[in-house]
């Protein structure tokens, strides 16, 4: 877990993470996650919720939020498709 959340970091480091709303990081804020899966394969949903669980501390760890408690992300919703023609994580953070 320690190895997705560094990799995850070095992730938002690469794409030069913005902060919502400006220089800023004090929320609260929403944030979206989509995930695709190319096929119908039945797949364990919480374990994609886990994965995304390092996306978030990663979120934490490179200063793009102050932190993952309730009153910083009070609006968190994931969204998991299946037979996607685009697979694939979006993840979308918005300033509320």
């Amino acid at each position: 877990m320690k190895e997705d959340r560094e990799r995850w970091g070095w992730a938002w480091k690469s794409i030069q993470v913005k902060r919502p709303g400006g220089p800023s990081n004090s929320g609260p804020f929403g944030l979206k996650i989509k995930v695709s899966f190319p096929n119908k394969r039945n797949r364990d949903t919480d374990g994609v919720l886990s994965a995304m669980k390092t996306a978030i501390d990663a979120l934490v760890d490179v200063g793009v939020l102050p932190d993952d408690k309730g009153a910083t992300l009070p609006n968190l919703s994931v969204k998991i498709e299946f037979a996607s023609s685009s697979p694939g994580t979006t993840i979308e953070l918005e300033k509320l």
